[in-house]
């Protein structure tokens, strides 16, 4: 079994087309310090970068089919075109939730008719953590003390 065999079928959103090449843009978060009359300065590591994927496709006629490809090709274009996350199966690296980043390009030649190559990029969609609400148990103990000190001196005339 070669390596070709593990590869997945491409898709966004249900739509597929194939690949020729991609590249996987990742790394660290930093923020560089540096200061006045010192030789060095520091570097702060700040967590992950989110990753960004950009996928050389394309979708084409099947030969002897009669059939044209722009069907296939208006199907990818609605796919990009469309707001929120999806689901981008990539052949190398499995399923993806992405969102489309930036620019998608389309381009279609005379000498490679039968077909239209996409350029698309991709970004890791994440999660948006909703705040989470918790209960303030040191300020709550602290009004309650304070509360108490106030009742405790009106009671026995203090204050």
């Amino acid at each position: 079994m070669s390596w070709r065999d593990d590869l997945l079928p491409a898709s966004f959103r249900g739509v597929p087309f194939f690949v020729n090449d991609h590249e996987l843009a990742l790394g660290r978060r930093n923020a560089e310090h540096e200061f006045p009359l010192r030789d060095t300065g520091f570097v702060e590591d700040l967590g992950k970068k989110n990753r960004h994927y950009r996928v050389i496709g394309y979708v084409i006629v099947v030969p002897g089919s009669g059939e044209s490809y722009f069907p296939d090709r208006d199907a990818l274009i609605a796919a990009l075109e469309q707001g929120g996350t999806g689901t981008l199966s990539h052949p190398y690296l499995g399923e993806l939730t992405v969102n489309v980043a930036n620019d998608c390009r389309v381009k279609e030649t005379l000498e490679e008719g039968g077909m239209a190559t996409f350029t698309m990029e991709f970004i890791d969609s994440g999660s948006n953590p909703s705040p989470v609400s918790q209960q303030d148990t040191q300020g709550n103990s602290q009004n309650q003390a304070d509360q108490t000190d106030q009742q405790l001196g009106d009671d026995f005339g203090v204050g």
